[in-house]
């Protein structure tokens, strides 16, 4: 259905068994060291490179990666000069971004197979996983309504060589967990992309019931009856204007060994939001079909776990709705009681998300789980504080907190921490009923997180405001412009440390 990686044959091998048999090859070096006797290519070719290394505009940094033409027993291939920097500034961060950059550029010429070649000296070995993650995440293509042949992946294999064979077990290892994750960000990113018309609640969820039945993953559904039965009444308050009714999805995966621990995952499903009766602005409304983007990477998520086969017991909560206009739709000043019991005056009917979450918040808690992580695209005061690619973590735990930042950064996913000013809780006082639904300009983000710990009583909790890095206007080294599933990498590495 999705799974476009699935096409791209990906594998890490010995050097010794590298080839002429490439289009594009992949040859990374850092400013302090550009010796090429580790690389195994032809002397010709060797020396061509050498030319061009020697050249102004590359020893100069002007130019930062240069095609080169291979010779001799190397002709077939293209050989990419590819300029890491100095080796006091090399991160996991930096290689990723390069080596996907790398196989942005091989897609573009339509190159069809692409090799990595690693030196055993390379300063940046330890680093070299997160350069096949960068590479596998480029490759990702939405042309789902684009006839044109040369805008889709031309790329069907990527191959990484290594000089230092102890590591190819450990690494071919690590290429599979990675080939499954950036698997699952791929849905998360083709779930963002569609348009609304042909993906709203109803077939959305048929989607995540199909992925889940073939993952082996427990599916509940819970439509508006069974929402009205248990008083999720801030859902039906959201959705229930929309021709595609409201509902609840409740994923659960278990694994085959003890479960390590118990872990909830709460996305944000907003197929489409109009703003309601506080309608937003035409302009506004563009991007709107992305404010599903929560739900999408923690369903995301599971199905990662599932296919990693980690230890580690998930539940995925994800409310789906659509905030439409219509005769019945909430209007501003309404009362309505959550989950919990709590009543929250609806002041702004486009401050929709925190609504749902509130009821999804309040299932998940009485799943009885260690932790809640929420996901979501609430507040564009998150985008104006942090820009479009950091996302904002705030948390009632510490150690959630921390867990979650130190997988981000292991993942290349940014994320900052802001804090649940509890004195700004006063913002969030109603006339007339428990809460009101927005705090005003100021803390926006952090007043929004503070509206949701009113609905998880106990259990350690952290929320992720992901409204700028979900998608981008601008092509990305990983990325192109559009969904980027930004998250999933993050918590699929959060479920290892649970």
């Amino acid at each position: 259905m999705y799974s476009q990686l699935q096409s791209i044959v990906s594998s890490v091998s010995s050097s010794q068994s590298y080839g002429p048999q490439y289009q594009a090859v992949v040859i990374p070096l850092t400013k302090d060291s550009k010796d090429l006797s580790g690389f195994a290519i032809g002397a010709q070719t060797k020396t061509a490179l050498e030319d061009v290394m020697n050249c102004d505009f590359f020893a100069q940094d002007r130019e930062r990666a240069s095609w080169v033409k291979g010779q001799g027993e190397d002709q077939a291939s293209f050989f990419l000069l590819l300029q890491l920097g100095a080796e006091s500034e090399i991160s996991r961060d930096s290689v990723r971004n390069s080596f996907g950059e790398a196989c942005k550029m091989a897609s573009a010429r339509g190159f069809e197979s692409l090799a990595y070649l690693l030196p055993d000296n390379a300063c940046y070995a330890k680093d070299f996983d997160a350069g096949i993650e960068g590479a596998l995440l480029a490759s990702y293509r939405f042309t789902n309504y684009q006839k044109e042949e040369k805008l889709k992946q031309s790329l069907k294999k990527i191959s990484f060589y290594l000089d230092a064979e102890d590591q190819v077990g450990s690494l071919s290892e690590r290429l599979n967990e990675i080939t499954k994750t950036v698997d699952c960000v791929f849905v998360a990113r083709d779930w963002s992309n569609q348009p609304t018309n042909e993906l709203g609640p109803d077939r959305y969820t048929e989607e995540v019931e199909a992925l889940a039945a073939k993952a082996g993953l427990n599916c509940t559904v819970m439509h508006e009856d069974e929402l009205i039965k248990r008083g999720m009444n801030l859902i039906m308050a959201v959705g229930k204007a929309s021709v595609e009714r409201p509902r609840l999805i409740h994923l659960e995966y278990k694994p085959k060994a003890p479960a390590k621990a118990k872990i909830a995952l709460v996305g944000k499903g907003v197929m489409y939001d109009t703003g309601g009766l506080s309608l937003k602005p035409s302009a506004s409304m563009m991007g709107m079909k992305m404010d599903m983007s929560g739900s999408g990477c923690v369903v995301s998520t599971i199905l990662a776990a599932a296919a990693l086969e980690l230890p580690v017991h998930v539940h995925v909560v994800t409310p789906v709705v659509e905030n439409a206009v219509a005769g019945n739709a909430t209007r501003p000043g309404d009362v309505v009681a959550a989950k919990n019991g709590k009543t929250v005056e609806i002041e702004n009917t486009d401050a929709e998300g925190r609504l749902i979450l509130a009821d999804a918040l309040c299932y998940a808690e009485d799943l009885g789980v260690d932790r809640i992580v929420d996901v979501a695209t609430l507040t564009g005061a998150c985008l104006i504080a942090l820009g479009d690619e950091i996302a904002a973590v705030l948390s009632s735990d510490e150690e959630t907190k921390q867990m979650i930042l130190e997988s981000s950064k292991l993942r290349g996913e940014k994320i900052w921490p802001l804090p649940l000013e509890e004195n700004y809780k006063k913002l969030l006082k109603s006339p007339i009923a428990d809460l009101r639904n927005i705090g005003g300009r100021n803390a926006g983000t952090i007043t929004a997180a503070l509206f949701l710990k009113e609905f998880v009583e106990k259990t350690k909790w952290a929320h992720l405001d992901i409204a700028g890095p979900s998608d981008t206007e601008k092509e990305l080294p990983i990325c192109p412009r559009g969904g980027t599933g930004f998250s999933t990498m993050t918590l699929v590495e959060f479920l290892k440390r649970c």
